[in-house]
């Protein structure tokens, strides 16, 4: 309904673990990368670094990973053509 709301044409869930967000856990950073390719999203809204809650500083920091090595064009071209998310905003908790 919110999604309806804000009018949000997409909303994907990479089935990531619940407390067990990581930056460097390879198979999270690609699954972002190749939704990031898929999806190709001029702004991105993603947690600030700064926070009390443990997934929260690391999905950010998953994010700005991700957001980076997307668009690479030689970093795993299989998940599909780089992409370059044009602005990055934080939000706080």
């Amino acid at each position: 309904a919110a999604s309806k709301v804000l009018g949000v044409a997409v909303r994907k869930n990479l089935g990531l673990p619940d407390g067990g967000l990581n930056p460097f856990d390879e198979r999270q950073v690609l699954a972002a990368v190749q939704a990031l390719r898929e999806l190709r999203p001029q702004l991105a809204l993603i947690p600030f670094f700064e926070e009390r809650h443990v997934d929260h500083v690391a999905a950010s920091r998953l994010y700005e990973r991700a957001i980076f090595l997307a668009g690479l064009k030689e970093f795993h071209p299989e998940l599909g053509s780089s992409h370059s998310t044009r602005t990055t905003l934080y939000y706080q908790m």
